[in-house]
């Protein structure tokens, strides 16, 4: 884990990494986690009247980049996969299998990264593809159940059960998926 520290806007920031986002009195992010603090962006946090903040002195790795690409297509595909199947009726032992060792590979990726940090503020808009959007929750799954000690069966069943958070999704046709607004009563399956 990465160390940090809570110091004041008025002390000397520059150069340390923001280990949390700062919002705005409105509640809008003003500087995420991980960006590197100049003078500039000292200046402007006093400006907006934040006393205090969170740094460190090296950056911390935040969502989505935890794992692998390929071990994230994989992921996602099994998924995706596993839910056609599911969905169809024909889910096969193969199936769950490959979701279960795709839930291994990402256990073993983070387990590899100590450093890990996540920012939650990054997981607030929804992912356009919502297999990816899976893979990123059971990132975030595996991050939390490391924190708290869990054993890595306990991981690997997070991790699966993370990754088809979802998976009622891939019955709802994209169009009322992805429909802006409310539902009217004309917007049924």
């Amino acid at each position: 884990m990465v160390a940090t520290e809570t110091r004041s806007t008025s002390k000397d920031i520059i150069g340390a990494y923001l280990a949390r986002t700062v919002l705005d009195a409105g509640g809008r992010v003003l500087l995420k986690a991980g960006t590197l603090l100049t003078p500039r962006l000292q200046r402007l946090l006093v400006r907006h009247g934040i006393e205090r903040v969170e740094v460190s002195s090296t950056p911390l790795l935040v969502a989505g980049g935890a794992i692998d690409r390929a071990t994230r297509d994989e992921a996602a595909a099994a998924s995706a996969d596993f839910a056609q199947a599911a969905l169809a009726g024909n889910a096969t032992e193969e199936h769950a299998a490959r979701v279960e060792r795709c839930a291994m590979d990402i256990v073993q990726q983070i387990q590899g990264l100590r450093h890990v940090r996540y920012n939650l503020g990054h997981l607030r808009a929804w992912d356009e593809y919502t297999f990816h959007h899976s893979i990123q929750v059971a990132e975030l799954a595996v991050v939390i159940g490391q924190e708290l000690g869990l054993s890595d069966d306990e991981l690997a069943r997070l991790a699966i059960g993370a990754s088809l958070h979802d998976i009622g999704k891939a019955a709802i046709p994209l169009w009322l998926l992805h429909k802006a607004g409310r539902l009217s009563a004309g917007s049924t399956v």
